[in-house]
């Protein structure tokens, strides 16, 4: 699943219109699933591939200004153009949030909505996507993953917790799994007799 989304991302990056130069310049950590899902399955229809690409371009945006206003704290713009740059990034956020509301019902749209907004640095936006995804696939390995990560990274280690341990008690060997368990618990999960 992750693969997929970052090739669908990353070919939406590379094919933006007006921005020829635009790279896939973000890396999500994948897990293993107990299924594999068809790169068509995230991607069937014209409007998840127009929501893909809109991804991609919000993803971008992001991006730049997050560059312009690191710039901010040493010489880079101060004062109004700062806020000015916080506002459109805000707005660019809300805009991948809105995607997944738009793609409700799509599994594959919620993951790809979740991972973006998961490595822009949004754990609180990507939870309505992440869960909303377990919804949809509540066996899901990817799923139950990127909510315990959103989960974990927003503050709520008891969810992480929940979810890594759903997939280890069916899994005990999943690396992904049982890292998160790990982050939200201190310990090595062990597997109750």
């Amino acid at each position: 699943m992750a693969a997929a989304c970052l090739a669908l991302l990353a070919a939406a990056l590379a094919g933006a219109a007006g921005h020829p130069e635009a790279q896939p310049i973000f890396a999500v950590e994948e897990s293993r699933s107990d299924r594999a899902v068809p790169i068509d399955h995230v991607c069937s229809n014209e409007p998840d591939k127009e929501m893909l690409s809109d991804l991609a371009e919000f993803f971008n945006e992001v991006r730049s200004i997050d560059r312009e206003l690191s710039g901010a704290l040493g010489r880079g713009p101060r004062g109004r153009r700062t806020r000015d740059l916080r506002a459109r990034r805000a707005k660019a956020v809300g805009a991948v949030a809105a995607a997944g509301e738009s793609h409700f019902g799509s599994f594959g749209a919620q993951m790809c909505v979740a991972r973006v907004l998961l490595s822009l640095g949004e754990p609180k936006a990507a939870l309505p996507a992440a869960r909303r995804a377990v919804e949809l696939a509540p066996q899901d390995v990817a799923a139950l993953i990127l909510r315990g990560m959103a989960s974990l990274r927003s503050g709520d280690r008891r969810q992480a917790a929940r979810d890594a341990r759903a997939i280890l008690e069916k899994s005990p060997d999943n690396k992904g799994a049982s890292d998160l368990y790990r982050l939200a618990t201190g310990r090595e999960f062990k597997l109750r007799p």
